[in-house]
C-alpha cells in the first residue's frame, strides 16, 4: 500500500506547472459560480426563447414583488442603463469580469448613484427617456451589490425579466450557466400536426395539415390509430411546460424526433442571436400561433433559416424512403431534463389511397370545412354534405386533383395556376340544386417581386422581390367589419389571406384614394380594436401607403374620436402628495409620446406614460407637495390630429 501511494505521489510530481495551473483555475471558476439577482424562491413566469409576436423571449421572468432588491450576480460594472415606456422599460446591463452581460428589466428603480445620473440627464434632456452607455471606471460593481428594484416599468406586471448575453452580445439561457429551479414535473405534450409540404403530398388521404391530439399522461403519450402519409410531410408539436404546480406555461429546452430508432431531428433552445429573432416566426408553425392555436415547434428546418437551435437537422418526412409502417417517437425537455415521450406510428401509402378512415383527424382539422371551399398553400378544397354524389359542371382556373374521398361527404381539390392574377369559378350540381363558389386570388413567386391585388382594385399590397420564403397565392375580397363608434370608414374593408404567411421584411399596403383628409390613415384590425399604420398619402400614385409585418384584416379610416382623458388621482405619503396621475385611452389613431403636455400651477412636467396601464404621471424626482390649492392639467393630441384637455383642482 506504501508503495503505490509513493508512486502516485511520484506521478502527481511529474504532472507539469502548467496543467496544475489549468486544473486549480478550471475548478476555481466552477465552484465560483454566478449568485441569483433575487433572494427568495425562484419561480419562473417566461422561460427562455419562449415564442413572442415577432421575436424570441431573450430571457428567463423572475416572479418577485414590486420593490424587491436586486444584486449583481458577478463581479463587473454598469455598461449600459436605458429609461423608455415601452419594451424593457428601466433596464439596466452589467458586464461581468468574464466578458458575459447581463440584463436587469422592467425595473422599478436603480441604485442611488445610478438614479442620480438618470435624474440629471432627464432634466437635461426634459424627457422621460434615457440611454446611457459608461466604461469600466465610471460604475463598478461588486458581487451581490445592489443595482435596483423589481418593477413592472414596459410590463403588466411586477417581475424581473433577468438576461444573460455572451461577449458577442447574443442571447444565453440562464439556466444552462449553472442556474437552477426546482422543477420535476415533464413537459405536457398537447398535440402534434402533420403537414404536406408540397401539393403531391398528403395526410390520411388529404392534402391539408391535420392535428393528433394524443394520449396519456406523466411522461408517455401515444396515438391509437396509424396514420397513412404520402411524400413529403413534416410534423409540429404542441408540447408546455410548467414549473412543478406553478401556473405559468413555459418553454421546453429541447425537443428530439426518433424514426424507426434513429435520431433525425434534435433542437436545444439554449441560445440564439439578435440579428435573427424576427426567424421566431419560421421555429414556431406561425399559422397556428397565428389563429390562437399554441406554439406548435416545428420538427423540421423551415425557410433555410439561420437560427442557431438545430443540431440535427433531417426532420422532414419522405415516404420514399420509409418502411410500410414507422415508429416516430417525439421527446421533449425541460430545463431540469425532466421527459416526455409520444410515439406515433405511420404507414406508408401504397400508390394513392384516397379514402380517409380518420375522422376525427379531420374535425381537428385547422383548414378543412365540412361544407364549402377551403385553401392551404396553392390547394382549392371543397366540401358537399350527404351521401349524394356532387358533379363539377363548369370550373375557370384550376386544375382539378382526381381524387374523391369519403368521410362526411364528397370532397374534391383543385390547384391554383401560378397567374399573376386570375378569377375562379366552381359551380357545383348536386342532388339539392346548384352551388357557385367564386374567389380571385394573386401569385406572387418566392424569388420574383409581385402585388397582391383586389378585383375593384382597391386595395394592393406590393412584395418585394426576396421576400418570400414560399411561393404565395393570396386572395383578397371585401368583409363587413364593426367599425368603432366615431371612426368613419372611407375605404375597404378588405382581408388579405393567408393571414399566417411569413415575409422576411414588412410588405407595403397601398390604398388608392383620390384625395388627401387630415384624419384617414391605414388601420389594420385586431383582436382588440384597430391599429394604426400610417396616414401617409402618396400624391404621385394617389394612394395612402402603410407597412405591415403580416397579412390580414385592413382599412382606410377617418379617425374623429379624440382622447379619452379622466379618473386623476393622487397617492399620498401622510398629508403630501407623491404621485399625480390620469387614464388616457385612444381607441384610434392613438398618440406620441411628444404630444403629451402636463402642468402643475402652470409649470410644465415631464410626463411619464405607463402603456398597460393607459397611465399618464408627473416625474416629480421625489419631490412631495403639499395636499390643497394645486391645479393639474393636461393636453394630449393623437395622431390623426384630435385633441383634447383635462384641468383638476386639488
Amino acid at each position: 500500500m506504501i508503495e503505490n501511494s509513493t508512486a502516485e505521489n511520484a506521478k502527481i510530481e511529474n504532472i507539469p506547472v502548467l496543467a496544475l495551473t489549468f486544473l486549480f483555475l478550471l475548478f476555481s471558476n466552477i465552484s465560483a459560480q454566478y449568485i441569483w439577482p433575487i433572494d427568495g424562491k425562484k419561480l419562473l413566469n417566461s422561460s427562455f426563447a419562449e415564442c413572442r409576436h415577432n421575436h424570441f423571449h431573450a430571457g428567463i421572468d423572475l416572479h418577485a414583488k414590486e420593490g424587491t432588491p436586486l444584486k449583481a450576480i458577478e463581479d463587473g460594472y454598469i455598461w449600459h442603463i436605458s429609461v423608455n415606456p415601452f419594451g424593457y422599460g428601466k433596464s439596466l446591463f452589467l458586464k461581468l469580469k468574464d466578458g458575459k452581460i447581463v440584463v436587469y428589466a422592467h425595473l422599478q428603480g436603480f441604485d442611488e448613484r445610478v438614479e442620480e445620473i438618470v435624474e440629471l440627464e432627464q432634466k437635461r434632456r426634459f424627457s422621460y427617456r434615457v440611454s446611457l452607455y459608461f466604461n469600466k471606471e465610471r460604475l463598478p460593481v461588486k458581487k451581490g451589490d445592489l443595482v435596483g428594484y423589481v418593477g413592472s416599468t414596459g410590463a403588466m406586471g411586477a417581475h424581473l425579466h433577468f438576461e444573460m448575453r455572451d461577449p458577442e452580445n447574443r442571447p444565453i439561457d440562464p439556466l444552462s450557466q449553472g442556474y437552477t429551479v426546482s422543477d420535476s414535473t415533464p413537459p405536457l405534450i398537447k398535440a402534434v400536426q402533420l403537414t404536406p409540404l408540397d401539393d403531391s403530398s398528403s395526410i390520411s388521404g388529404m392534402p391539408f395539415p391535420l392535428i393528433v391530439k394524443p394520449y396519456g399522461s406523466e411522461n408517455y403519450y401515444s396515438f391509437i390509430d396509424t396514420i397513412t402519409i404520402n411524400g413529403r410531410v413534416g410534423l409540429e408539436v404542441l408540447c408546455e411546460d410548467y414549473q412543478n404546480s406553478w401556473p405559468f406555461r413555459l418553454n421546453i429546452w429541447k425537443v428530439e424526433m426518433y424514426v424507426n430508432g434513429k435520431l433525425r431531428f434534435k433542437s436545444i433552445y439554449d441560445r440564439f442571436s439578435y440579428a435573427h429573432t424576427r426567424e421566431v416566426e419560421l421555429e414556431f408553425n406561425y399559422d397556428l400561433y397565428n389563429k390562437g392555436l399554441g406554439r406548435f415547434h416545428r420538427l423540421y428546418v423551415y425557410g433555410d433559416n439561420h437560427l442557431s437551435f438545430y443540431k440535427k437537422r433531417d426532420g422532414i418526412l419522405n415516404t420514399e424512403a420509409l418502411k410500410n409502417i414507422n415508429e416516430i417517437k417525439i421527446v421533449c425537455y425541460d430545463a431540469n431534463k425532466n421527459r416526455a415521450a409520444l410515439i406515433l406510428y405511420l404507414k406508408k401509402a401504397n400508390g394513392y389511397n384516397g379514402e380517409i378512415r380518420e375522422e376525427a383527424l379531420v374535425s381537428n382539422s385547422t383548414y378543412i370545412r365540412k361544407r364549402g371551399i377551403f385553401y392551404y398553400r396553392n390547394i382549392v378544397g371543397l366540401a358537399m354534405e350527404g351521401k349524394e354524389k356532387a358533379k363539377i359542371i363548369k370550373m375557370k382556373n384550376l386544375i382539378p386533383i382526381k381524387r374523391n374521398f369519403k368521410v362526411y361527404g364528397k370532397y374534391y381539390f383543385f390547384l391554383m395556376l401560378p397567374k399573376s392574377e386570375a378569377a375562379c369559378t366552381l359551380l357545383v350540381e348536386h342532388s339539392k340544386g346548384n352551388d357557385s363558389f367564386v374567389f380571385t386570388y394573386s401569385t406572387v413567386l418566392k424569388n420574383e417581386h409581385g402585388v397582391i391585388t383586389s378585383a375593384d382594385r382597391g386595395l394592393n399590397v406590393i412584395i418585394k422581390k426576396g421576400q418570400l420564403y414560399e411561393d404565395l397565392y393570396a386572395r383578397v375580397s371585401r368583409i363587413k367589419e364593426k367599425i368603432p363608434k366615431g371612426m368613419e370608414l372611407k375605404k375597404g374593408v378588405f382581408i388579405v389571406e393567408p393571414i399566417g404567411t411569413i415575409f422576411k421584411n414588412k410588405v407595403d399596403i397601398i390604398i388608392p384614394y383620390a384625395s388627401t383628409l387630415k384624419k384617414v390613415g391605414i388601420y389594420k384590425k385586431q383582436k382588440d380594436g384597430w391599429l394604426f399604420l400610417d396616414g401617409n398619402y402618396d400624391e404621385s400614385i394617389k394612394s395612402y401607403v402603410a407597412s405591415s409585418k403580416h397579412l390580414g384584416t385592413f382599412a382606410l379610416l377617418e379617425d374623429n374620436v379624440p382622447p379619452d382623458i379622466c379618473d386623476f388621482q393622487i397617492v399620498k405619503d401622510g398629508t403630501q402628495v407623491k404621485k399625480m396621475f390620469f387614464t388616457v385611452k385612444d381607441m384610434g389613431s392613438g398618440f406620441r409620446i411628444s404630444d403629451i403636455h402636463i402642468t402643475l400651477d402652470g409649470v410644465l412636467y415631464i410626463p411619464v406614460f405607463q402603456p398597460y396601464r393607459d397611465e399618464i404621471s408627473y416625474l416629480l424626482f421625489g419631490e412631495k407637495i403639499e395636499e390643497g390649492g394645486h391645479t393639474a392639467k393636461i393636453r394630449i393630441k393623437d395622431r390623426a390630429g384630435n385633441k383634447s384637455s383635462l384641468s383638476v383642482s386639488f
